[in-house]
C-alpha cells in the first residue's frame, strides 16, 4: 500500500515544528507508521541551501531565480532518495515545507515590477516533477505575530525574515490556489491556540488517511 504525503507551510513562526511533531505523535498513537522530514532537506544541496540561509556563506550569495533552482534540485532529491522510499514502504511523511514555501518565497524576492503571479508560475513550472503531496496544509498568520513568536523563540534571524519580505510571502501563499489548483489545500488560522491548530490540522490528516484505506 502507498503512504500518503502531507506537507505543513507558512510564514516563520507560525508553528510549522511544533504542530509537525504533534501532528506526528498524535498520529503514531491511532497506529500509524510516519517519518518526518523537513526542507531544506538533509541532502547535499540541502545542507548548502541551508548555509546560505544562516549566513555562513556570503560569497555569491543566490538571488531569486538561482535559489528556486537550488530548491528544486533539492526537492528532487529529497523525493527521490528519502520521500518515495518511505512512501512506497506504506508509512504517511510528514513534510515541514515543499514546493509551496519555494512558490512563496522564491516570488517575493523576485525583481522589482516583476509579475508575482508569473513568478509563481515559473517556479511551480521548475516543481512540476516533484512528487504531489496529498494534502497541504498552510499555517496562516499575520506576519507582525509571527516575527514576535520568533522574537520569543531567540535565534540568529535567517536571510528571508524580515517584517516587509514576510508580508509578501503571506500574499504570495494566498495566491497558491490559484498556481497549484489541483493540490489540497487547506488554510489553517496559525494565530489560534496550539491545541486549536492541532485539532484541526489532526482532523484533515485523518480524513485524507480514513478516505486513503
Amino acid at each position: 500500500m502507498t503512504g500518503r504525503f502531507i506537507v505543513v507551510d507558512g510564514v516563520d513562526g507560525a508553528g510549522k515544528s511544533t504542530q509537525v511533531e504533534r501532528l506526528a505523535a498524535a498520529l503514531r498513537a491511532r497506529g500509524h507508521a510516519v517519518h518526518v522530514t523537513g526542507e531544506p532537506s538533509g541532502w547535499p544541496i540541502g545542507q548548502l541551501i541551508r548555509r546560505y540561509l544562516r549566513g555562513e556563506l556570503r560569497d555569491g550569495v543566490p538571488g531569486w531565480s538561482s535559489m528556486a533552482l537550488l530548491f528544486a534540485a533539492d526537492r528532487m532529491q529529497h523525493v527521490e532518495h528519502e520521500i518515495l522510499p518511505h512512501l512506497e514502504a506504506g508509512e504517511v511523511v510528514l513534510c515541514d515545507r515543499y514546493d509551496p514555501s519555494s512558490i512563496a518565497y522564491q516570488s517575493a524576492i523576485g525583481p522589482d515590477g516583476a509579475d508575482r503571479t508569473e513568478l509563481m508560475r515559473w517556479i511551480a513550472l521548475l516543481n512540476g516533477h516533484a512528487r504531489r503531496p496529498d494534502l497541504v496544509l498552510l499555517l496562516d498568520l499575520d506576519p507582525q505575530l509571527a516575527a514576535a513568536r520568533r522574537t520569543q523563540r531567540g535565534g540568529e534571524a535567517e536571510l528571508y525574515e524580515t517584517l516587509e519580505l514576510q508580508r509578501r510571502i503571506r500574499a504570495c501563499y494566498a495566491e497558491l490556489p490559484a498556481v497549484r489548483p489541483n493540490d489540497r489545500l487547506v488554510r489553517v488560522d496559525a494565530s489560534r491556540s496550539i491545541d486549536e491548530v492541532h485539532a484541526q490540522m489532526l482532523a484533515e490528516a485523518l480524513a485524507l488517511l480514513d478516505v486513503s484505506r
